[in-house]
């Protein structure tokens, strides 16, 4: 990605969790805490490599494990570490 910003813009990026045993059942979620299964592990993965290069300053994630791990797998190359909200 370009580092053509002016001072003080900002890129924000979203991301969903990866995959869960319960999407592939087209089971709703909500705040039930359901973990990333292998694809979903193998899902946030491959977002290393769209977020070369991309300068990120700040992560937060929700508390709920499926989202931390997404988090956290996504910037496994990054020195920073997702910022958890805690509800």
């Amino acid at each position: 990605m370009e580092d053509n910003q002016d001072e003080g813009s900002r890129e924000i990026f979203l991301l969903r969790h990866g995959e869960t045993d319960w999407n592939l059942k087209g089971r709703i979620q909500g705040h039930a805490d359901i973990p990333l299964n292998n694809n979903g592990i193998e899902l946030a993965r491959t977002v290393v490599g769209k977020l070369n290069g991309v300068k990120i300053q700040k992560i937060i994630s929700s508390d709920l494990t499926r989202a931390a791990e997404t988090a956290e797998l996504s910037i496994a190359c990054s020195t920073y570490k997702p910022h958890l909200i805690q509800d």
